[in-house]
């Protein structure tokens, strides 16, 4: 869900082989990282981190999406 309260899930709709997935505070700080072998999804516990906008990237096979999620706990 977005806004969310802690708990970020991100969906991969192809082979994630090699995917990084990468969570940016809004200074462009990366505060969460994480390789995604063989998954089309990956978890994320953000709670710890200070309420406010935060924007995952994931790159895969040289392509690059990108999605602004909203902390509110």
């Amino acid at each position: 869900p977005n806004p969310t309260a802690g708990k970020l899930t991100v969906f991969l709709t192809e082979n994630s082989e090699g995917s990084v997935i990468s969570v940016f505070d809004a200074t462009g700080r990366v505060v969460q990282s994480a390789s995604v072998q063989n998954a089309l999804r990956k978890d994320f516990d953000i709670s710890a981190l200070m309420n406010g906008v935060y924007v995952v990237k994931v790159q895969s096979r040289g392509n690059t999406y990108s999605q602004r999620v909203i902390l509110n706990k």
